[in-house]
């Protein structure tokens, strides 16, 4: 058996249970039933023969497929960054926003805040961002408030408990005031499973979530981010590490709204990536850890996702692609996840530091020339053709019709020889959706 045989046994096994559990799944939390009714232009209904031709054709998705934008206006070309936008564009709808303190803040007082502040790679400032964003119909997360890592902890930081909760106090506050109503989403602290290697508050965790909920809006979402083996790879019924600090959390009162849950394979060794096929890349194992979070009545997000491509193997490429076809279908057919992202899109683009480089993993969707690649294929047609709703029916004779689509913003027109009228509608899990088209037969669009 080839490696990549090994890595997709169990996907490719299709065990009949997991297969029609995610399958009816997608259509079960994903997709709705809407009506059309037609109305004339004195609100009276009216029937619709087969000479009216209707137009079902989604625009948006409700559910945040995502990826980092910390590349944005940050390539040496108009060119490139062009390219960046529009691949981004046209398959992700939600983008996470940098705010590591160290480069947020570089020194004490001067806040990056502004689009005109000075570069620093990997870390645009966060009015551009807003304004892309804004302009793009994308929502944002911001990441992270809280960070107990040296590495992203400026060298001002106050080095006693108490010095450095009245400095981070501040940190979140002065972040809310400008951002609270702009962003929607927050990693209030990431990664906290462990010792943090710098001085941190007392009860950090809890610390951070009532600071935050000190400042933010009550409609912002508050989210706890964690690393991917406490989030996936020390599973038990009862006692899962990362479970066991959100349910201590909610116990306490912390206002928790969401669990990110990191997903990486940082390895370009395959042989070490097989070590785990029966844990982080088994559907019945990742539905049983989704299982136990949805406990908690939390949303999840599959926060941080990170396939690699492994360029020793002649099948890399199309194995990345697999991969991650094969784990968005279960993460996207899971009640509670309310969206994924995607870490870095672009090969070259990732974190380096002294000890190691995560480019060596090829885990982009686009190559170094911001070529497309076969997982980037993957993902768009699962996004844009299999999980998004386009049809075309004739009237029935009667004055009403249903559809089934998956949620998010449609566009519906009704069309008669050369006359038609074109409605925005919203397909919405939590509505009746039932929409009126009205047939004005003395104006047209």
């Amino acid at each position: 058996m080839t490696i990549s045989k090994k890595l997709l046994r169990y996907f490719d096994e299709r065990d009949p249970q997991n297969e029609e559990r995610i399958s009816q799944d997608i259509k079960r939390h994903r997709m709705g039933w809407g009506t059309i009714c037609f109305h004339n232009e004195k609100g009276q209904p009216i029937s619709i023969s087969e000479d009216y031709k209707i137009d079902i054709r989604q625009v948006t998705h409700d559910f945040k497929f995502g990826s980092t934008l910390f590349m944005l206006e940050g390539f040496e070309s108009k060119e490139k960054n062009a390219d960046f936008e529009n691949y981004f564009l046209q398959i992700f709808n939600h983008g996470i926003a940098p705010f590591f303190w160290n480069d947020l803040e570089p020194r004490d007082g001067e806040l990056r805040f502004s689009a005109k502040s000075e570069p620093i790679y990997r870390r645009p400032p966060p009015d551009l961002l807003v304004d892309w964003a804004n302009k793009n119909n994308v929502s944002l997360k911001g990441h992270s408030l809280v960070w107990d890592r040296k590495l992203f902890h400026p060298e001002y930081a106050p080095d006693d408990h108490k010095g450095i909760a009245k400095r981070l106090s501040r940190h979140i506050k002065e972040i809310a005031e400008r951002y609270g109503e702009k962003i929607e989403t927050w990693d209030v602290i990431n990664e906290a499973i462990g010792y943090p290697n710098v001085t941190m508050p007392d009860d950090r965790v809890f610390w951070s979530f009532n600071e935050a909920n000190k400042y933010f809006p009550s409609d912002a979402k508050l989210v706890y981010n964690e690393g991917t083996e406490p989030s996936w790879m020390y599973y038990r019924p009862d006692t899962s590490w990362n479970f066991l600090l959100l349910q201590n959390l909610l116990l306490r009162g912390a206002r928790v709204d969401g669990a990110g849950l990191q997903y990486h394979h940082f390895t370009s060794e395959p042989e070490v990536m097989n070590g785990r096929t029966d844990t982080l890349l088994n559907p019945g194992y990742l539905l049983r850890v989704l299982d136990q979070y949805a406990r908690l009545g939390l949303t999840i997000n599959i926060s941080e996702v990170t396939i690699p491509m492994f360029k020793q193997l002649p099948d890399g490429e199309d194995l990345q692609a697999s991969l991650m076809k094969e784990l968005y279908r279960v993460w996207f057919s899971h009640s509670n996840v309310d969206g994924i992202t995607l870490w870095n899109m672009v090969d070259g683009t990732a974190h380096t530091r002294v000890d190691w480089d995560q480019n060596t993993l090829f885990a982009g969707i686009l190559d170094e020339k911001l070529k497309p690649k076969a997982s980037f294929h993957a993902l768009d047609n699962l996004i844009n053709k299999e999980w998004k709703t386009n049809m075309q029916m004739l009237g029935n004779g009667g004055n009403s019709i249903k559809f089934q689509g998956f949620y998010g913003n449609y566009e519906i027109s009704l069309t008669k020889d050369s006359k038609r009228i074109v409605k925005q509608v919203h397909v919405s899990k939590t509505s009746p959706n039932n929409f009126t088209l009205t047939w004005d037969n003395s104006k047209s669009q």
